[in-house]
């Protein structure tokens, strides 16, 4: 989680580049990520999230009842 947070604060991606991985020896990231997957954006007509924890996988949004309770359907963060 810590590499994904670093990459997206350098570059905007939270997903962090394999050769920087691969240089620094953070093997367990590096397999972590291949098992995975990219983090993929959620996007109109594709509402996912990334799931963190151990392992981490990409899957539906699963927080209906909190968007609900604040009045936002799940498209109101989407562009």
């Amino acid at each position: 989680m810590l590499d994904s947070f670093a990459a997206f604060a350098r570059a905007h991606d939270p997903n962090p580049d394999p050769a920087l991985l691969r240089a620094r020896g953070y093997d367990s990231t590096l397999r972590e990520l291949e098992a995975a997957g990219k983090w993929e954006p959620a996007t109109k007509g594709r509402e996912t999230m990334r799931v963190l924890q151990w392992p981490s996988y990409q899957g539906p949004f699963r927080e209906l009842p909190q968007c609900e309770a604040l009045g936002l359907g799940l498209d109101y963060y989407l562009s």
